[in-house]
């Protein structure tokens, strides 16, 4: 099965896992720790063996441990890996650049509009008072801007020697106090919601490291109390499984399908975790997605402020007072730029907002039926009938293979297909060690390399990686007739 992965972030992601394991690892032991299908994962090892400073051996059941320096440092870079990383680069460059964008926008124009109000009511003052007058009064606009900035970009642009030292002490505390995200990235994360980190094989790694915990045998009832599937689904998920980690099915003496995952079950490691269980379904609530993940105080000030802007820029187009010796382009750059602004920036959120009643309302019938799913398999477990009175569990029932008990009156179930697959699974892993281990070595590349002068080490590997089918040492190896394993 391909994963949706280039040929470069699937190399870094097994240079990771290899980085973890201090170099030493089987094709499975990668596949469990990335997700990636244990076919993929052996046919990189073998091209980076031509790449990276390697080793690889073989114990007397033919399985492969591949032993990279701990560095893994690569030989050279290629044009595509520079380039690969460059646009990387640019678009974490442009992401931060769209981040401030928005953020300069809206705190930008409420600068731009304070100062004009500032500058209008000195101009106002000025133009009212007499030579006599205290300015006093003419500064005090001046001084709340910096206020305003003080508070906003946590800087004080009004410092004075003269404050009293509780003041001072304040300042300084909350100078010191650095905020948890910066301020650009809760304006971005108010209109657009905070970023959602979603790594495409997560759920292909917490599977593999499921079947290593329970030592490679599954029937679609384990996956469903995990996954809350049904049984069909659960079956079709084991079957892909089978096609992206390997393994076979056996059939039980009750006609249940035991999934065996045997192939990912090799490991180079005799001790420490092997894989982890997971909660069942109903231990885990499902939730709605935060709103902003902002503190209520940030998003009343980026409220404040585009409705602030929103009101000027209306202003500035239909009741300026100097409006017919304002220009064009004021016209456009403190009108309709910032109108159209503030009503996107409001409209994107109220949308979210809406639809937010919609995710709540399924999060809520799906905890549901998470809980419908702890009665049906304790019931499975204790092998005694399950009184469902509603329509969800009802309805759960008959997706999880449930016969319903008519002179219970339709509200008490049997679950008797559930129980057998978890009393066969029980039975499959009773007899089973937790892991397969790498055992006594028959070959080793290292014994080969012992005889060999320093400058033959790296044709060495080439024609190592060649003999293990690496399309990258194909290209620069030598003839096939030359057999170096032989």
């Amino acid at each position: 099965m391909a994963t949706q992965l280039n040929s470069i972030e699937v190399e870094e992601r097994l240079v990771a896992a290899l980085k973890k394991r201090e170099g030493k690892a089987t094709a499975a032991d990668i596949a469990a720790d990335t997700g990636l299908p244990i076919g993929e994962v052996e046919i990189e090892l073998r091209r980076m063996l031509a790449l990276y400073k390697s080793h690889l051996d073989v114990d007397d059941d033919g399985i492969l441990r591949y032993r990279f320096e701990p560095s893994l440092e690569r030989r050279g870079q290629s044009v595509d890996r520079a380039l690969y990383k460059a646009r990387k680069v640019l678009w974490s460059g442009f992401k931060w650049f769209f981040k401030a964008w928005i953020m300069i926008t809206l705190v930008g124009y409420t600068i731009t509009f304070i100062v004009l109000l500032v500058a209008l009511a000195v101009g106002a003052m000025a133009a009212s008072s007499n030579s006599d007058s205290d300015d006093g009064l003419a500064r005090l606009p001046i001084h709340m801007l910096g206020r305003f900035l003080e508070y906003m970009f946590w800087f004080n642009i009004m410092d004075s020697r003269s404050l009293s030292g509780r003041r001072s002490r304040r300042h300084s505390s909350r100078k010191s106090k650095k905020p948890e995200k910066p301020f650009y990235q809760k304006v971005f994360d108010f209109v657009f919601g905070p970023d959602a980190i979603v790594d495409p094989l997560a759920a292909q790694r917490t599977f593999a490291a499921f079947v290593r915990h329970n030592k490679g045998r599954l029937t679609p009832a384990d996956w469903a109390s995990r996954s809350g599937q049904t049984l069909e689904q659960a079956e079709n998920a084991l079957t892909a499984g089978l096609m992206r980690f390997g393994g076979e099915v056996d059939v039980t003496e009750d006609g249940n399908l035991i999934y065996r995952f045997d192939e990912l079950r090799a490991s180079a490691q005799t001790s420490g975790d092997f894989g982890h269980d997971l909660d069942p379904i109903w231990h885990k609530r499902a939730v709605v997605p935060q709103m902003t993940g902002n503190p209520t105080g940030t998003n009343g000030w980026i409220i404040a402020f585009n409705t602030f802007n929103l009101a000027m820029s209306a202003f500035v187009l239909l009741g300026l007072p100097v409006q017919a010796s304002v220009s064009l382009g004021i016209t456009i750059g403190l009108g309709w730029i910032p109108l159209v602004f503030s009503l996107m920036f409001f409209s994107i959120p109220i949308f979210r907002w809406i639809g937010q009643a919609s995710a709540k309302s399924k999060a809520e019938k799906e905890n549901q039926r998470r809980q419908a799913y702890q009665a049906v398999y304790a019931g499975a477990r204790s092998g005694e009938p399950v009184r469902l009175d509603n329509k969800i569990s009802t309805e759960i029932a008959m997706a999880l293979d449930g016969e319903p008990d008519l002179e219970g009156g339709g509200e008490l179930w049997t679950f008797e297909t559930l129980t057998s697959q978890l009393q066969d699974a029980r039975a499959a892993r009773a007899n089973e060690n937790d892991r397969v281990v790498f055992g006594e070595t028959v070959f080793s590349s290292d014994e080969a390399e012992k005889s060999m002068e320093a400058s033959d080490l790296d044709e060495f590997d080439r024609r190592l990686a060649f003999e293990l089918g690496s399309p990258a040492a194909q290209a620069v190896a030598a003839p096939a007739s030359v057999h170096v394993l032989n």
